[in-house]
């Protein structure tokens, strides 16, 4: 799969790519530094694990900073930051799987981050024909040799300004989201010598008053973060005991990185205690997952006017967890 994102890529003028593309083949310790609305943030690809993707994103005021090696504010606990958070993406599902704030040592909901992310990495990038790129770049004095190149944004690595840089172009559409850049046309530019640097230098609103601008302040590769990783949260159930004539319910709130599920009823009144595989159907929306059992299936498991515990596991992250309270089975019921 690398090999055939990385061909897409360098064969662009034939191909929409999309960010999403880059960030397959990105490597972790990649990092990007920008500046928008006097707030300069540091995003930071932490982790990669297949599909996979760990990132860490600190934001200072403009204003607070006092320092131009960025890579070490970042790696020396980024004093003066006001807000520092990771979050996961799954790309293969395009979703944000967990949000945390460090500032606040909270779990924080994902739909801020997603509702602009998930878009922005989805995007179809068309390429801009050098031709086009020209039309943004000065014209010669009078009476001097028409030698103009593209206009390209300043490209700044590790700290030092890098002198006539070589970027790639592209253009996309936002799509309709009832955002601010709904159906506006998008400006991105990128690497050309590192085509697996997933970051764009510059992203613009093309179209239109000039409301939208992000520009690169530094950039990088190789940063090391103090933090391991995000902190996961547990699988908590919802309610009690649901039931119809012919099914029993279970619901839980399950984070969107957990998989491989169990469900497991524990007799309470045998000795020695017995713990018996349940099968269920589920239902996994986004705040709210739904097992369901059938009481046939019940029936010919569970003892009558025994005391049982529902036991919960999931495989990927371990974890088992407990139904608040135990149940009385009754065969009639």
């Amino acid at each position: 799969m690398r090999y055939l994102v990385l061909f897409l890529l360098i064969s662009h003028s034939i191909f929409a790519i999309s960010i999403k593309d880059r960030l397959q083949l990105a490597e972790a310790g990649a990092y990007i530094v920008t500046e928008q609305n006097r707030v300069v943030s540091l995003l930071h690809l932490h982790t990669v694990k297949g599909d996979v993707l760990l990132f860490e994103e600190i934001s200072i005021p403009t204003a607070l900073v006092r320092h131009t090696n960025w890579k070490e504010w970042a790696e020396n606990g980024a004093h003066s930051h006001t807000s520092w958070v990771l979050y996961e993406i799954n790309l293969s599902t395009n979703q944000i799987t967990e949000c945390y704030s460090l500032s606040s040592r909270t779990w924080i909901p994902t739909d801020d981050i997603a509702s602009f992310l998930i878009p922005l990495i989805s995007l179809n990038l068309h390429p801009l024909s050098r031709e086009q790129r020209m039309r943004n770049s000065p014209t010669a004095a009078p009476g001097k040799v028409e030698d103009r190149k593209p206009w390209g944004p300043p490209k700044i690595v590790h700290g030092r300004r890098v002198e006539h840089p070589e970027y790639d172009a592209f253009t996309a559409t936002w799509p309709r989201d009832n955002s601010a850049l709904s159906g506006k046309s998008i400006l991105l530019y990128f690497d050309n010598l590192q085509k697996t640097f997933p970051f764009p230098f510059w992203i613009q609103q093309q179209t239109g008053p000039l409301k939208f601008k992000i520009r690169a302040i530094d950039s990088g590769t190789d940063m090391r973060s103090s933090i391991t990783d995000i902190p996961r949260r547990s699988p908590t159930f919802i309610g009690g005991i649901k039931q119809t004539e012919g099914e029993l319910f279970l619901s839980l709130n399950i984070p969107l990185y957990y998989d491989n599920f169990k469900l497991y009823a524990i007799d309470l009144t045998a000795n020695p205690q017995l713990a018996h595989v349940i099968p269920f159907e589920i239902k996994r929306q986004k705040e709210e997952t739904v097992l369901s059992m059938s009481r046939e299936s019940l029936r010919a498991t569970l003892m009558d006017h025994h005391e049982y515990l529902w036991l919960f596991s999931a495989e990927n992250p371990d974890i088992i967890i407990e139904f608040p309270h135990s149940f009385r089975w009754s065969q009639t019921n």
